[in-house]
Formats: C-alpha cells, sequence, structure tokens
C-alpha cells in the first residue's frame, strides 16, 4: 500500500513539474508592434514594425500569419519568474544568438533583450490589414565571391617591370558585384513551394461550405489569397535584385 502511494506522489510530482515547464499558447499566433527602444537606460520611440510570434509547447519563434516559420530562430521557454508575472524565452531570434523574449501582462507586452544590450519593447496588437508576415526577417550576409588568381605567360620587352601574384593568394572578383545566385534561388524556390501550398489550399476552401460557418471560411479564404500575394510579392523582389546583379532567377 505504501509502495502504492509512493509511485502516485512520484508520478504526480512528474506531471505537475512537466506542467509547469510546458510553454503556453501553444498553437496560438499574437502579433507584437514595436513601441520603444532602450539603449544605455534610455528609451526612444520604436519604429512601428510589427513582428508575428508563433507559440508551441517548447517555446516560441517569428512566423507569418499562418504559424509558418520565416527563419528567425527558435527560443525555448524556459518559465516563469518567482512572481509568476513573467514568461522567459531563450534562444536565436532576427537579433542573433543568446537573444531573450520576455512577456509581460499575460502577454499583452514584450521585451526583447537583443545580444547586443538593446532592448526592443513589442504591445500585443491586431496586425493592419493586408499585414501578414513579420517586417523584420533575417537574410544571411552576402559572402564576397573569390577566385584563384591565375597568370598566363607572355612575352615581356626587355626593361619593362610586371607585378606577379603569389601562387596561393586569393583575389577579390571583379567582373560582377558579389551576389549569392544559389542563396537566393533557394529563397526563391522555398517561397515558390509555399505558394503552390497556398494556392492548393485555396482550391479546398472554394468548395461549398455551410451557412453556418460561411463567415470564418470566407475569411479564412481572404487571408490564404492575401499571404499568396505576399509570397509572390517577395518572390518579384528575388527576381528584380538578380536581375540588378546582371543574373536571372525562376
Amino acid at each position: 500500500m505504501k509502495k502504492s502511494l509512493f509511485c502516485l506522489l512520484l508520478i504526480a510530482s512528474f506531471v505537475t513539474l512537466f506542467a509547469q515547464n510546458r510553454a503556453p499558447n501553444e498553437g496560438q499566433v499574437y502579433y507584437y508592434k514595436q513601441t520603444g527602444v532602450v539603449r544605455n537606460n534610455k528609451k526612444t520611440a520604436g519604429d512601428n514594425t510589427g513582428q508575428f510570434i508563433s507559440f508551441t509547447h517548447a517555446g516560441c519563434y517569428d512566423s507569418n500569419n499562418q504559424r509558418y516559420d520565416i527563419g528567425n530562430g527558435f527560443l525555448a521557454y524556459k518559465g516563469l519568474n518567482a512572481e509568476n508575472t513573467i514568461h522567459t524565452y531563450y534562444g536565436k531570434s532576427y537579433w542573433g544568438e543568446n537573444s531573450s523574449y520576455f512577456f509581460f501582462n499575460n502577454f499583452n507586452s514584450l521585451n526583447i533583450h537583443a545580444p547586443d544590450g538593446v532592448i526592443y519593447v513589442y504591445e500585443k496588437t491586431t496586425a493592419p490589414a493586408g499585414v501578414v508576415t513579420c517586417a523584420k526577417i533575417y537574410v544571411k550576409p552576402e559572402q564576397p565571391k573569390q577566385s584563384t588568381a591565375v597568370v598566363d605567360s607572355y612575352p615581356v620587352s626587355p626593361g619593362s617591370v610586371i607585378t606577379v601574384t603569389p601562387p596561393g593568394t586569393v583575389v577579390q572578383e571583379q567582373t560582377r558585384p558579389s551576389y549569392d545566385v544559389a542563396y537566393n534561388q533557394r529563397r526563391y524556390d522555398d517561397l515558390k513551394r509555399k505558394k503552390h501550398d497556398q494556392e492548393q489550399y485555396l482550391i479546398r476552401l472554394s468548395e461549398p461550405v455551410d451557412r453556418s460557418v460561411a463567415e470564418g471560411h470566407f475569411r479564412l479564404i481572404n487571408e490564404t489569397r492575401a499571404l499568396i500575394r505576399e509570397y509572390e510579392r517577395q518572390m518579384s523582389d528575388i527576381q528584380n535584385e538578380a536581375r540588378r546583379y546582371g543574373y536571372s532567377i525562376y
């Protein structure tokens, strides 16, 4: 009897511990607008841009309004403070590794502590019409293209002075401005895949529905169309940028 009671208490303690460490708002996505920036203990106005944040049982991440990950990173849930007033998340974000998200007032306020010490203040609100993804999306910095110098042999007139690049020396390629074609092609292909998925989803949404759910159903159709337009806009931006550098992306 005592052994059974001990097992039940042990199971109950594990269940309680698991519940405490499980992140809240699983399956939800909220929109936050930047209202302030704190540098060296001095607060200035924010830029009013917004971020969608999606929540899972393990943490949160920047997303679009359909909960698709936009590649900024993931922050693991670390729990509540002693006063049970602040939820803490820690990990990678748009601002870099070792970022912290602190949610206050039942997730109505957010302070983002960036690795460089700057604090970004956000308030939960309704996303403006037509806004379907985050204003700040991490883009991998372009790496300068490099090539190994090759020196051709050619006749040299007497008294001429030439400069020869030592073997193994790496020099910057000057034929075209630096542009990572492969990386941006992958970005374009990923957007094209997501656009295709949403178009297939829109086809399924276009099927007849019961009148009792029609209002919410039509709202979902409009949101899906807006998301498709956003993917098309981003794809067009990638193509236009590639053309400026003399490349084609399809």
